[in-house]
């Protein structure tokens, strides 16, 4: 095996694509704190109006039901602490505590993990039977902040508390709580809103380098760069996710009143169920991007690990056939 032939394989080996293994070979739980964007439907049938499925602001699961579900699919733990109008901050003028906070929905966690006692879950779905049972290596996602510029509260504020909310959840156990997923805002449509959103996304890209230099393992998702994407589509005719309209289906799911399906018109052909929230078809395609890039960021280290050995084998190989080569034996050229 002469020196050519040794590069071309290890060119070849290095240039071949890794297998990333499944998120749950790398995690052991998975567990999701937030607001609306990730409730999977805590305030139950017939509180919100249509198009919203089981209580939820959304006509389909959220995109961290997506992620959930390759977990439960594996046998694995998860629990989803999100309720809709939480905020990252204490102060919040939506009712319903403790969830209704990033604070109050870590102390639930904290006290189920003390007293192995359920996880709240909808109305819509059967109870747990115990707590949290995180393994070994939990990932846990969390998304805020929206609700906090609604109420008009101060962007930053809310980046130094989601953060803040990060490592209050590592402070229960930092030897297992140290993997975290955190989307950043959409912008929306709204110039105020996206201002805000803006300002609050730069602070939390901020803080998230700070929390990896404490240590952290900190996966950041570009919301927006998914809403780009559909926009994309819509402006093309829809033809990759079926969407062609910016939407909403209602001015909100809170309000009485006229809505698309009034007119006949699928929800899921528009981007926005509400002025503020994506329609199920949108939380697929988040939550299919998250998914990628949890396993680009954490699982091809280990799915990588076979073409590092592959290698390993053929530059060993090669040292042992010059080894083997009998001393005064001139190889014959290869042409």
């Amino acid at each position: 095996m002469n020196k050519l032939f040794s590069a071309t394989m290890m060119l070849a080996l290095l240039s071949s694509p890794a297998t990333a293994g499944m998120l749950t070979d790398y995690y052991t739980s998975f567990y999701s704190f937030g607001d609306s964007l990730t409730d999977d439907g805590k305030l139950g049938p017939g509180v919100l109006q249509a198009p919203s499925l089981n209580g939820r602001f959304s006509n389909g699961p959220t995109y961290a039901e997506h992620i959930e579900e390759l977990f439960i699919s594996s046998g694995l733990d998860t629990g989803n602490l999100a309720l809709g109008g939480a905020t990252a901050g204490d102060i919040n003028a939506n009712p319903a505590p403790p969830l209704n906070t990033f604070n109050g929905q870590i102390g639930v966690f904290q006290h189920s993990l003390a007293t192995n006692t359920p996880l709240p879950t909808p109305p819509a779905d059967p109870p747990k039977s115990a707590g949290p049972a995180p393994g070994t290596n939990p990932l846990v996602s969390v998304l805020f902040g929206g609700n906090d510029i609604f109420q008009g509260l101060d962007p930053l504020d809310a980046a130094d508390d989601v953060t803040d909310g990060i490592r209050s959840i590592a402070a229960i156990n930092r030897s297992l709580f140290d993997d975290f997923f955190v989307p950043n805002l959409p912008l929306g449509f709204d110039p105020v809103f996206g201002f805000s959103a803006t300002l609050f996304n730069d602070q939390l890209a901020n803080n998230i380098s700070l929390l990896r230099l404490e240590g952290f393992n900190v996966i950041e998702f570009n919301t927006q760069a998914v809403f780009d994407e559909l926009v994309d589509d819509i402006i093309n005719g829809g033809t990759l996710f079926g969407i062609t309209g910016a939407g909403p289906c209602r001015e909100s799911f809170a309000i009485p009143g006229d809505s698309c399906l009034d007119a006949g018109i699928d929800p899921n052909t528009l981007l926005l169920n509400d002025r503020v929230h994506p329609n199920g078809v949108v939380h697929q395609v988040w939550g299919d991007r998250a998914i990628a890039a949890i396993e680009t960021a954490t699982v091809p280290t280990v799915g990588t690990l076979p073409l590092m050995l592959s290698v390993l084998i053929v530059l060993g190989f090669t040292r042992l056939r010059r080894r083997a080569q009998p001393i005064g034996v001139t190889k014959a050229p290869i042409i």
